[in-house]
């Protein structure tokens, strides 16, 4: 039933849809790296080809964008829309006289922070390895 309730939830199309879009986006550069012959002068503009579409969901537009259509189908599915989460409160116990009670967060920019740092992560795994060092030797060769 747990599972049955994580499927069931915003988060988890949120993250299918955007997981969906990264594979998209980078198995067009597997695909042509596992060709028998390619050209390695284009896998190197391929590469920053799939750079600039990831790094493209990171702008506010883009993310807005998906944000709606998500929320449009979730709405459509009857899922339970992910809202502001209020931040938990420590037991008393554990409380200094200081304590303040700190404001909501705000959903879309835990999606958004989430998806920064995953396409970042995704970005310089692709730099690393098409990078002039390593391209560079190969390319000569071939050319």
């Amino acid at each position: 039933m747990s599972l049955l309730n994580s499927i069931s939830s915003f988060e988890f199309l949120f993250y299918l849809d955007f997981l969906t879009y990264c594979f998209v986006q980078t198995n067009i550069l597997s695909l042509e790296l596992q060709t028998v012959t390619y050209d390695y002068r284009n896998v190197k503009i391929l590469a920053e080809s799939t750079i600039a579409k990831l790094e493209n969901i990171k702008t506010e537009q883009e993310f807005v964008n998906k944000w709606n259509t998500l929320h449009d189908r979730a709405k459509q599915l009857e899922l339970e829309i992910e809202e502001d989460r209020r931040q938990i409160r420590p037991p008393k116990r554990f409380r200094t006289e200081e304590y303040v009670q700190k404001p909501t967060i705000k959903a879309k920019e835990v999606f958004k922070k989430v998806i920064v740092q995953t396409v970042d992560i995704l970005v310089e795994a692709i730099r690393t390895r098409f990078e002039i060092e390593n391209i560079g030797p190969i390319e000569t060769v071939y050319s």
